[in-house]
């Protein structure tokens, strides 16, 4: 007996590993493909797994032995999750069925056949045993490959890769129609626009199409020519991944496709002001009316003939159709006109004054500015004296007073308008000489008299004789008679070989060659004659001397005489005495009475 229960026990233990090992085997997940993972459940214990067995009495007292050992008998795993799907061509893309599958989500990937640089991957949720979901904005008549995989959530599992009823998990979209293609509001000035949920890559259009992020990625925009405007306008739309299948649209293209900055405004340069505007040719019912506003007056509104020149001006356009109603507004134009004024001054002046009458014509202003004033300025050389006038207007003359004689200037004509100097405006220059004025008298005048009959004049004057020509005009006056009038630019001069005795009136100006100073004038009166009376002297000295000398000689002459008559030769001297006398003897004498 007791080998019999030896063996008995023996067999139980046999039979609880070969329950384990099967426990194990049934225990693996996975999709087939993979390794499997066995799965315990701990709170099952080998009696529980086992309580399906028949046993005998026996067999009970050995559970009651092993009744200590509490290891929990593995259950029987999950299987692992199954996931398929279909796909189905339709407009714009594909519906993906996903069927018979685990609930959750899944990645749903799509790329173009043989461009996995195109690849887009979308997560779907699944929650049903059937669901479907579309991709679109896919090019049309392209193939494309696609897979969709279960995102296991599970400790330890891979994602799994559903099954599908495509072929190489490949499959091709449908052909594009011209349904598929709808009008759309343009979102670009001057662009027509339409808009699919075709992937517009794959199409092409006459005129070339263009993509702009304001546009989106499912519009289509082809850009207006300026003569498309009120006309009816043709865009063909090709599909390259179609065998170049192509559809016509047409539309009509009203005013309020014009794009306002392609309006070409030509702004004025000469008044009155006028914007030359180029409006679509094709629009034949469209009129424009400017109107202006000056810069820090928005509230005050002028038209062009109002404008007015060196302001500046914003001027919008409002596009009206016949009826007035206003379609656009133009873009601002900046105006700013400049009056090129050509200026023709007539000069004249005073000896303290400068006269300037202008005449102004314009070649971009028709009429002078009623507002133009002129501003009249001269300054003398050298720099540092400068003398305003007051502004006068065109046409009139502008008086520059408080000058001086004789002097050169050089007079400026700017421009003034509203009271401010035109800007960028050239001043007009013109040189002139003011005429000669009444020079400043002498002064220090200093009358002497040097000699007996020389008068010495000294006189001092200014440099400046207010003409072209600086000299001391000295007249010598007597009896009220002028004897002498001398010019000299010297300030020292004579007069000599005077009348003695006499009074003279010196009188002197400063004389220009235009104009004399106010004289100055002094009395003198020259000595008596000394040379004359030293003559008077020296005659007498010599007639005294002379009536000496002939006394003396007379004297000695009848000394002698007397001595020879008293003297031997008395007789020699009578005979020589009477022929010295020449008597003729007295026969020849009373010969000749006869």
């Amino acid at each position: 007996m007791a080998g019999l229960c030896g063996l008995k026990i023996l067999l139980l233990w046999i039979e609880i590993i070969s329950l384990a090992n099967c426990q194990d085997s049934s225990g693996e997940t996975g999709n087939g493909n993979g390794p499997a993972t066995p799965t315990t459940h701990p709170n099952k214990t080998n009696i529980q797994t086992d309580s399906d067995n028949k046993t005998s009495p026996a067999v009970t007292q050995l559970n009651t032995t092993v009744t200590p050992t509490t290891q929990a008998p593995p259950t029987t795993p999950a299987p692992p999750p199954q996931c398929s799907y279909t796909v189905t061509p339709i407009k714009f893309g594909f519906q993906i069925n996903i069927t018979s599958s685990t609930t959750g989500n899944y990645n749903i990937t799509i790329n173009e056949e043989g461009r996995p640089d195109t690849e887009n991957k979308s997560m779907v949720q699944h929650s049903s045993q059937n669901s479907s979901h579309e991709i679109k904005h896919l090019k049309p008549c392209t193939e494309y490959e696609h897979s969709v995989t279960f995102i296991d959530t599970s400790a330890g599992r891979e994602n799994i890769h559903c099954n599908s009823t495509e072929k190489d998990n490949k499959t091709t979209t449908i052909e594009m129609s011209k349904d598929d293609i709808k009008d759309a509001t343009s979102c670009i000035p001057g662009y027509v626009c339409y808009q699919t949920d075709w992937n517009i890559t794959s199409l092409q259009s006459t005129p070339n199409k263009i993509q702009d992020e304001r546009c989106g990625s499912k519009t289509l925009c082809v850009k207006l020519g300026y003569n498309d405007i009120c006309t009816d306008f043709t865009t063909t739309i090709t599909s390259e991944t179609c065998g170049n299948s192509s559809f016509n649209f047409t539309k009509n293209i009203s005013i309020d496709f014009l794009n306002v900055s392609e309006i070409n405004q030509t702004a004025p340069t000469e008044l009155p002001a006028k914007i030359n505007t180029t409006l679509p040719p094709n629009c034949k019912s469209l009129s424009i009316d400017y109107s202006c506003r000056e810069r820090g007056r928005v509230n005050e509104s002028k038209k062009l003939s109002e404008l007015e020149p060196f302001t500046d001006y914003n001027c919008t356009g409002q596009i009206k159709d016949n009826d007035g109603t206003v379609k656009k507004t133009t873009a601002p134009v900046h105006i700013y006109i400049k009056c090129d004024f050509d200026i023709n001054t007539k000069k004249s002046s005073t000896n303290t004054s400068i006269e300037l009458s202008s005449t102004t014509t314009s070649k971009n202003c028709q009429q002078v500015p009623q507002n133009l004033l002129y501003n009249c300025s001269c300054s003398r050389h050298p720099p540092g004296y400068k003398i305003t006038a007051n502004n006068h207007p065109p046409g009139g003359t502008c008086h520059v007073t408080g000058l001086q004689p004789y002097t050169n200037y050089t007079c400026e004509v700017q421009p003034i308008y509203n009271n401010k100097r035109v800007p960028e405006s050239k001043s007009y220059s013109v040189t002139e000489k003011t005429k000669s004025g009444i020079p400043d008298p002498v002064t220090n005048l200093k009358v002497t008299v040097p000699e007996h009959n020389v008068i010495h004049v000294k006189c001092d004057h200014s440099k400046n004789s207010k003409g072209p020509e600086n000299k001391c005009r000295v007249r010598l006056i007597t009896g009220g008679v002028i004897v002498d009038k001398t010019d000299t630019p010297n300030s020292n001069l004579e007069f000599r070989d005077l009348s003695y005795s006499t009074t003279y009136t010196v009188k002197v100006t400063v004389f220009n060659g235009d104009f004399e100073s106010e004289p100055k004038t002094d009395t003198v009166h020259t000595q008596y004659n000394d040379k004359a009376v030293i003559g008077f002297f020296i005659f007498l000295i010599i007639l005294i001397i002379s009536v000496v000398v002939a006394v003396v000689v007379y004297k000695l002459y009848i000394k002698k005489r007397k001595e020879s008559r008293n003297g031997v030769n008395e007789g020699v001297t009578l005979e020589s005495t009477a022929i010295y006398m020449n008597v003729p003897p007295r026969e020849w004498h009373h010969k000749e009475t006869h």
